[in-house]
This record gives structure tokens, sequence and C-alpha cells, in this order.
């Protein structure tokens, strides 16, 4: 399976194991063609890699890629195959997937408010909370109740108000 640079450095922010199966993978390089990957450094600072002398490339045989910068743009495409690999990347494109399904109906929720609050004439909405759970609404942003209640005990907010007279929790 191929990704591009970029795509894999998201992957590898979520499954950063991954680093330590890219030796023996396949790496093409616009300009080099197919070549090998050889080493990671520990760091994942850099990516070492040997193309087979071709026409594009005459006299170049070893490649260094540092790790962001080289990955920013899509002049190369790792060719992941190893079974590990291969099943970690499954996992990824899984979750990518189901966050790209939810930012969707985020969007389409979200259209949804706003062409009522115009219907009614309604210029601002206020969100109240308790101050203990500013930091994860600032880091997590506003999540539903049901999302939250989802959540470990130790980590749950502070909900402000345990009976809801009005049945919409």
């Amino acid at each position: 399976m191929q990704m591009y640079p970029s795509e894999f450095l998201e992957f590898a922010s979520v499954f950063e194991e991954v680093w330590d199966y890219l030796i023996g993978e396949t790496l093409y390089d616009s300009e080099l063609g197919c070549g090998t990957i050889l080493e990671m450094d520990k760091n994942h600072e850099y990516l070492g890699t040997r193309f087979s002398k071709t026409p594009q490339a005459l006299g170049v045989t070893k490649k260094r890629y540092r790790i962001p910068e080289d990955f920013s743009g899509d002049s190369f495409r790792i060719y992941v195959e190893k079974p590990d690999s291969l099943l970690l990347l499954s996992s990824f494109l899984k979750n990518r997937d189901e966050k790209e399904r939810l930012r969707v109906a985020n969007k389409l929720r979200s259209e949804q408010i706003k062409h009522f609050c115009f219907e009614r004439g309604i210029k601002s909405l206020i969100h109240f909370t308790r101050l203990e759970n500013l930091e994860s609404i600032i880091n997590k942003g506003l999540l539903s109740r049901k999302e939250l209640e989802k959540w470990d005990s130790d980590k749950s907010p502070v909900f402000n108000d345990e009976k809801r007279i009005d049945q919409c929790p």
C-alpha cells in the first residue's frame, strides 16, 4: 500500500512503532526512482535510503531524508508492505475514516443549527459550563453529553445538573 510522506507522518504520529518496521520497505522518489529504506535513526529525524543507479540519477546511490522537513511535500511515496505495518495501517485508516465521518456529521449539524437560528432571528448562542471543565473544552472542544458519558469516571467532566427536569441532558 502506498502513502505520501504527509500521510505517513500522520500515520506515524498515531502509531509511532511503525517507524521500526520501515527498514526494508520501498520508497519511490520522483527524481531517483525506486529505492530501499536502509536505516532510521533512533530519534526518527533521518531516514536513510539506497537507490539503484538509473538514467535519472546517475551516480546517486544513497539519500537521507530529514523528518519532518522532507516529508512536507509529495515528491516521493512510501510503500508499506510488511504484515505488521499493514495491520497498523488498516487500524489507522479505519480511525481516519471514522474521524472524517464525524467531521461531516458535525458540519451538517452545525449548518442545521445556523439555519434554525437564522429562521428565528437568534443572533447569539451562549454555553455555560463549570470552571473545572474549561481545560477539557479548550483541548477537545464542545462534546455531546452522550460522548462525555462514555469517559472513564476519573476523567469525566463535572455536569452542571444531575436532574434534568426538561428531560434534555
